[in-house]
């Protein structure tokens, strides 16, 4: 898993450090708490901060509800009975076993169409793919099954270290992004939100110390020529792992000035999103006859965690590296249960039932690198077959007891 590199990573950060040395890339920053209200590459109304109620995010769901109904109604599919959100998280390579779980999940049968799909880090890279549904999978399994470190990541030689922003260059994931996120592939994703179905994915703004949620089908309805370059910023801003990968930089427009603003992993924040306190899933009717429509729904929500969760004890060695490490990997796994526990309250006041499922606590795939295709087959079959029996869901956070 990527997490692994951070540990010498921070080592050698806090040798550049002193070394105080190198010259640091110019910036323009914004810091702007109106900052999502402007243009972004020339688009507007495509993303708001995830830590506050945001009425462009509500407005986009409740237009989807109107759009989806209508859609039904077209196609005399008579109304709705079930809606699901699916959340998927953070995990580097394994994210193989969300992919899996997809896959299984599809051949098993009964995998809905999940009206809302959100993603970070890696979850933000296979969102777009679960969002399209099960026509995707062969593209998921080979990327979690296929991909090596090269086709994620080079490492920087030491005066680019000292020099940049990042001990690894990120040219190889961008490349490969841009090959599965084609304008084809847009087109289907603003065909879908013209339907009345919401991608969303999180970044965090490190300037601002806030996540930030993108609506991925607007920007590919938008029509504007950067686009597809914008979807593209987005997913790897939000698997862009600080000082091992590089931020993206992503240009804002503000009375005819161009600024930056520094996006990284999403899962600095949270390690997933469900709808968290941008939204208000109760406010999404618009009267009081699609009020009733909507209190009349079973309404799911699915979490996908690529990580275990429980404690893993073991002796750490008495050096910065594997210091670092253990306390990143601890960070994560306290960070990922603390997010269930919250996303349990939130489905309980809106009535609407939880079920999660993550990588099991015996299961172990040593891998050889960061990335390692037979470690990821291996994760990737496992979540699979979890995915095809219906097994490892359990709807409780753990220490949660009812």
């Amino acid at each position: 898993m990527i997490k692994r590199i951070v540990g010498w990573l921070l080592v050698v950060v806090c040798m550049v450090s002193l070394a105080g040395c190198g010259a640091a890339r110019k910036r323009h920053p914004l810091i702007d708490p109106n900052a999502p209200n402007l243009s972004v590459m020339g688009m507007r109304n495509v993303r708001d901060w995830g830590d506050a109620l945001s009425p462009m995010l509500q407005k986009s769901l409740i237009t989807g509800a109107r759009q989806y109904a209508a859609w039904r109604k077209a196609n005399h599919l008579g109304p709705e009975k079930d809606l699901y959100l699916l959340a998927l998280s953070g995990g580097g390579a394994d994210g193989a076993f969300g992919a899996g779980v997809l896959c299984g999940w599809t051949d098993k049968g009964d995998r809905p169409e999940f009206r809302v799909v959100t993603g970070v880090s890696t979850g933000a890279l296979s969102a777009p793919f679960a969002f399209l549904g099960e026509k995707y999978d062969p593209v998921l399994r080979k990327l979690y099954t296929n991909v090596q470190t090269k086709d994620i990541f080079f490492l920087k030689s030491i005066w680019d270290i000292i020099r940049g922003d990042s001990v690894a260059d990120t040219g190889p994931l961008k490349k490969l992004v841009e090959t599965y996120v084609t304008p084809e592939m847009m087109a289907e994703l603003a065909r879908e939100h013209a339907r009345g179905r919401r991608l969303f994915i999180a970044t965090t703004n490190l300037d601002a110390q806030r996540n930030v949620v993108w609506d991925i089908g607007a920007i590919a309805s938008s029509g504007n020529p950067n686009a597809l370059e914008l979807i593209h910023k987005v997913m790897i801003a939000s698997a862009s792992i600080p000082v091992a990968f590089p931020p993206v930089y992503i240009p804002v427009e503000k009375n005819g000035e161009t600024f930056d603003e520094m996006h990284v992993d999403g899962g600095v924040i949270s390690q997933f999103i469900v709808y968290d306190a941008y939204l208000l899933p109760k406010e999404i009717a618009e009267d009081a006859h699609a009020m009733a429509a909507y209190n009349a729904l079973r309404k799911h929500v699915c979490i996908i965690v690529n990580n275990k969760l429980g404690p893993v004890s073991e002796s750490v060695r008495p050096r910065l590296a594997p210091i670092a490490l253990r306390s990143i990997s601890t960070l994560i796994k306290s960070q990922a249960k603390g997010s269930l526990a919250y996303s349990y309250l939130l489905t309980k006041r809106d009535g609407m039932s939880l079920d999660y499922i993550v990588i099991p606590e015996d299961f172990d795939s040593p891998n050889k690198e960061p990335f390692d295709p037979a470690a990821m087959r291996k994760t990737f079959d496992m979540g699979y077959a979890l995915g095809k029996e219906g097994q490892g869901w359990q709807s409780l956070p753990p220490g949660y007891v009812e």
